[in-house]
């Protein structure tokens, strides 16, 4: 015998309201019929219920939950796995939205904190220069023409990461970052680098203070976060005079 929603409520510990809403989304209509033709819930729909409720309250869309359930195992698994993935991603994001905050609080300097939140995909450019004041100026321009030419898409911002430096000459390259679609427009090879949504902490800057770096190292130990990879210079073509630093960041482990 079927459950009315009243009943189905009693057993599932949901709201009718709650119910009510998941069926006119169409994740869980009553699955049959009484003799009077009333719609009713059945027994194996209490798991349906609940699995249900249990992905709306980790964030889970209700397109992707409505995926899910009528998915196969294999798919379902990959589907868990990939939201796993988008939670501690933003778990980790809060935590150090936290610290920054925290950071604020402190006296001293300020540094921000800027992200790319899409996958991407950055064409390097590698270049052996004398050490100067904008070392890399005259190889960021012939760079975004070259890719100009390609037809990739806007270039509005490019990338320097130093990977050597000694004596007076340095080792860098210079890059160009584009959404993963424009991979298919980049001549084959060319020099990419697949990118992942990243938070970075930054700084605003000159070519003339040489010890930004150093000083944005500190300030992230104030603030309580780790750096997580190489330092990067983003510069806008055609105002290179300043530039942002920028450091992938994450929490540190005392949050």
């Amino acid at each position: 015998m079927g459950m009315t929603v009243q009943e189905f409520s009693i057993r599932t510990g949901l709201p009718p309201t709650t119910l009510r809403f998941y069926d006119r989304k169409n994740l869980l209509p009553p699955g049959g019929r009484m003799d009077n033709g009333y719609r009713v819930y059945t027994d194996d729909q209490i798991a349906q219920a609940l699995m249900i409720h249990s992905l709306r309250r980790t964030g889970v869309s209700l397109q992707e939950i409505r995926r899910f359930m009528s998915a196969d195992k294999q798919e379902q698994a990959g589907l868990l796995a990939g939201w796993q993935r988008d939670l501690e991603n933003r778990l980790a994001l809060m935590r150090s939205a936290s610290q920054y905050l925290g950071g604020l609080q402190s006296a001293g300097p300020v540094i921000y904190l800027v992200s790319w939140d899409e996958p991407g995909v950055v064409v390097w450019f590698e270049h052996t220069v004398e050490r100067c004041i904008h070392p890399f100026a005259k190889c960021i321009e012939q760079d975004a023409a070259t890719v100009a030419e390609w037809g990739v898409g806007p270039v509005t911002e490019c990338f320097v990461r130093v990977r050597q430096a000694r004596g007076n000459r340095m080792v860098g390259e210079v890059g160009f970052r584009f959404h993963r679609g424009a991979i298919e427009r980049i001549p084959a090879g060319a020099v990419t680098e697949m990118t992942e949504p990243t938070l970075f902490a930054a700084m605003e800057s000159t070519a003339e203070d040489s010890t930004e770096c150093f000083r944005l190292l500190r300030m992230l130990e104030r603030y309580g976060f780790t750096p997580l990879g190489r330092a990067l210079n983003r510069y806008t073509p055609g105002h290179l005079v300043s530039y942002r630093l920028m450091i992938p960041i994450g929490p540190s482990a005392r949050l």
